[in-house]
């Protein structure tokens, strides 16, 4: 009988699509459903524990956020790169000025925006400047990186005032288009030639 080997599942729940307009890495839907119960597990622990008062939209945004990291993590497992993760239930802190740390490549902070979104949106009172930003996109089945920016990247767009558009209706933020957004590959690439720690 073969041993069960969880990253070869990963291997065959990750597909890379270069034929669309914007070139994108999906996770499966079977794979997002495990990603998205234990990001909704997380919400309720933190709930439980902290008895937030949730503003408008942030139970979602948070969620969102976690399936997106979740996500993450599970491309760096499955290419076998090492990283050290800020994570809020170790840390004990929710709030935190990077998603994950990766030797000789830096900070990563994970956005993950709704199916019907076009624009990365960074809020000014979140931005901590991490070394790069990974962009998520929750569509109605499947869950996908579509794309990345460095931080002079990410910083040569301008702070929208918060109210002066739709995108800003809540909060100031720098709105990023999703197609000005590099080819995800090329960081999973990055990824793997440039951190001194990859096991293969």
């Amino acid at each position: 009988m073969r041993k069960l080997e969880p990253l070869e599942i990963y291997k065959h729940s990750i597909t890379y699509a270069e034929k669309t307009e914007i070139p994108i890495c999906t996770i499966n839907e079977k794979l997002r459903k495990l990603i998205e119960l234990e990001a909704s597990w997380f919400i309720e622990h933190y709930q439980e524990t902290y008895e937030p008062h949730w503003k408008e939209n942030e139970e979602t945004n948070a969620f969102m956020g976690l399936v997106g990291q979740k996500a993450f993590e599970i491309i760096l497992q499955k290419e076998l790169i090492f990283y050290i993760p800020n994570d809020p239930l170790t840390s004990r802190v929710y709030y935190k000025n990077y998603d994950f740390y990766i030797p000789n490549i830096g900070t990563v902070e994970i956005k993950t925006i709704p199916s019907y979104g076009w624009n990365v949106i960074i809020k000014q009172s979140e931005y901590h400047g991490n070394d790069y930003m990974v962009a998520w996109q929750m569509g109605k089945e499947n869950l996908s990186m579509v794309g990345w920016l460095t931080k002079k990247e990410v910083e040569s767009y301008p702070i929208t005032p918060k109210g002066a558009t739709p995108q800003t209706r809540i909060a100031s933020a720098r709105v990023i288009p999703m197609k000005k957004l590099h080819d995800p590959k090329t960081f999973i690439e990055k990824l793997k030639t440039d951190t001194a720690l990859h096991l293969r």
